[in-house]
């Protein structure tokens, strides 16, 4: 998973007690560029506590990165998700 966003520019929001979840992102796997969400699970041992960024969702196609870049500022920009930020 290729994330087209420095991880510290990007806009958390929580989910839960353990699971934060991102700002819409232009992502990229091995079918393809898409629009999705990543998050970061903490998963608590006996004794460590362990941190883990994953996908989270995918809510577009696969395509091309110029078909990507042409539909950003849909996805990014004019229909943003409407969650509470963390601080």
């Amino acid at each position: 998973m290729y994330i087209d966003k420095d991880m510290s520019d990007i806009m958390w929001y929580k989910e839960d007690k353990d699971t934060r979840v991102s700002e819409m992102l232009l992502m990229k796997s091995a079918a393809g560029w898409y629009f999705g969400r990543i998050c970061e699970i903490i998963y608590e041992f006996t004794d460590e506590i362990s941190k883990n960024i994953e996908p989270w969702d995918r809510v577009s196609e696969y395509m091309s990165y110029k078909e990507a870049i042409d539909l950003k500022s849909y996805f990014l920009d004019e229909h943003p998700l409407d969650w509470q930020r963390i601080q």
